[in-house]
């Protein structure tokens, strides 16, 4: 009886016009895309043993391609069905795990629109970074912000391309440093209220200065209301 893994099984139809792109090996990237929680769901009821012949056998679909029966089993030692029903065969036979190589496809034309932004010198409306949403994702929980907050960054951002201005991936990082000293200086309500003010005044960049100038303002108040109170005391 096969486990239910909820990533890797190999549901789907077998592509060829897909795997014929991927197995292009000019301009191939030598990286990929990682989910540790996903593999990690994945492989929740295998074995170390297991778990180390499926690891292997991606690298080596990453590297070379799918894999014929005799890399598994060079591999595995043996048929281990845990293992071989994680990779589906194309029509040539060949073992290749689904989500895997949909990763490595989505990775090579991200290399590709990268190499090609530079050749010509020009910048497509999206941003250097394939995972945007994975990005705020990560910065939102890393510092416990909140959802209103993730909503405000994904607004901006669709309003920074609505305005054919989006950013690079170092402006980007640029941008998520800045939120975050400013939070910490002056609170989440406030940075989140300032973003969309400046959207809904049609600033081209976030108006900080105003957040500053409010702060100030209310520091000059508490600092008069105090004043007051003093000047009751002493008559009093």
């Amino acid at each position: 009886m096969k486990d239910n893994y909820d990533w890797y099984i190999a549901d789907i139809k077998y592509d060829k016009k897909k795997m014929e792109e991927l197995m292009e090996q000019e301009n191939k990237s030598p990286a990929v895309l990682f989910y540790t929680s996903d593999f990690l769901t994945t492989t929740r009821t295998m074995n170390y043993s297991e778990i180390g012949m499926f690891i292997t056998l991606l690298c080596l679909q990453h590297q070379n391609g799918h894999l014929s029966e005799l890399d598994m089993l060079n591999i595995c030692g043996k048929y281990t069905e845990r293992v071989f029903d994680l990779f589906i065969k194309d029509l040539d036979g060949k073992y290749y795990n689904v989500k895997f190589e949909d990763e490595c496809l989505k990775r090579k034309k991200y290399v590709e629109s990268r190499r090609s932004n530079r050749t010509k010198r020009t910048y497509v409306k999206h941003m250097e970074n394939e995972n945007v949403n994975e990005n705020i994702n990560e910065y939102v929980n890393e510092n416990k912000y909140s959802n209103s907050l993730k909503e405000t960054l994904m607004s901006w951002l669709e309003y920074k391309l609505q305005r054919n201005e989006s950013y690079r991936e170092l402006g980007f990082k640029s941008l998520l440093t800045q939120i975050k000293n400013k939070i910490s200086k002056f609170g989440e309500e406030k940075v989140i209220d300032i973003i969309q003010l400046s959207m809904s005044s049609n600033y081209k960049g976030i108006i900080w200065d105003k957040i500053q100038n409010n702060v100030q303002y209310k520091s000059k108040s508490n600092y008069d209301l105090g004043q007051e109170v003093l000047k009751e005391l002493r008559e009093n």
